[in-house]
């Protein structure tokens, strides 16, 4: 379920700061697709060194309303992952990595994301269908993930 996805992250979180006591500057949440459900709530609760969200929807309601709009898809579904309305929390920088091809998640979702997201951030296009996109394009998501993080420890020294 939603929540359950929320209490293992959170527990993850915990698990890592509380007990390994690494400290949340030195955390980095990564979720694809449905796993970026879970990061952008917990993102949207603590600050860790930076975040990155790669083919993650806005919102199951509104996958879900593309995918079958005859269907009254908001009163139907329990578990809508509303990452549209978490993103506008985050306190840490911001990595949104999409596919133009992506034809599960498309792209306006990870648009959508990254320009209701505050600054920093950054947009990341990649090319290739939803579970290719990384294979597809691994030098351009390598090249824009080098430059995040190195954007991001750049900042996070000098302050």
């Amino acid at each position: 379920s939603e929540q359950r996805c929320y209490e293992d992250i959170r527990a993850a979180w915990r698990h890592l700061t509380e007990e390994r006591g690494i400290p949340s500057h030195e955390i980095v949440l990564f979720g694809r697709s449905l796993g970026g459900g879970a990061t952008a709530q917990l993102a949207a609760e603590v600050t860790p060194a930076c975040i990155i969200l790669e083919s993650t929807f806005t919102s199951v309601v509104a996958l879900s309303k593309e995918m079958l709009p005859w269907l009254p898809m908001g009163r139907l579904i329990r578990h809508r992952f509303d990452n549209l309305s978490k993103v506008g929390r985050f306190t840490s920088p911001l990595l949104v990595v999409h596919s133009r091809d992506d034809r599960l998640i498309p792209y306006r979702h990870g648009r959508e994301l990254f320009e209701r997201a505050p600054e920093p951030k950054r947009l990341v296009e990649i090319r290739g269908d939803h579970s290719e996109g990384f294979v597809e394009s691994l030098d351009i998501w390598l090249k824009g993930l080098d430059g995040f993080l190195g954007d991001v420890l750049t900042s996070s020294r000098s302050s």
